[in-house]
């Protein structure tokens, strides 16, 4: 069985508070996490729709962010941003492959973003005591940590 696709969060941390950023993506994306993170703050949303894999998902999430306010602009500007694609890795599984198209690699690119992945391993007999057998949807509300010592 291949590796499921879950979902594209976008992190996002900011010396100054992100409530405003929050607002102005309104109805396009669900809030998973709002509030302070160490001294800093930390945003992490998703798409309010579903959308068929990573490219799609994170095309909608780009345009939400290109039809920001100046204001909410700034912000983004002045604060770290990942988007985090996450995929289910069941414990048969040794390996994850995926492709993003380079047009979706650029739209991040141009939006001063990073990309992560990350892989969520359920055991099988988790999945089999679920109702519909399918993993829950994972959620991080941390973001990934960067620089060196991964």
């Amino acid at each position: 069985m291949a590796p499921y696709f879950l979902n594209v969060d976008l992190d996002i941390v900011s010396k100054t508070k992100l409530n405003s950023l929050a607002r102005d993506l309104g109805e396009r994306v669900i809030v998973l996490h709002l509030g302070p993170l160490r001294r800093q703050h930390f945003l992490a949303l998703e798409s309010s729709k579903s959308h068929k894999g990573p490219d799609a998902t994170i095309h909608a999430l780009c345009s939400a962010i290109e039809s920001l306010s100046p204001r909410s602009r700034q912000i983004w500007t002045a604060s770290r941003k990942d988007f985090n694609v996450g995929y289910e890795l069941r414990a048969t599984e040794r390996s994850l492959h995926f492709t993003l198209r380079p047009d979706t690699l650029h739209r991040v690119a141009m939006l001063g973003a990073t990309l992560t992945v990350t892989c969520y391993r359920f055991d099988d007999a988790e999945l089999e005591a679920l109702p519909n057998r399918r993993a829950p949807r994972a959620r991080a509300v941390r973001p990934a940590r960067r620089g060196g010592g991964r």
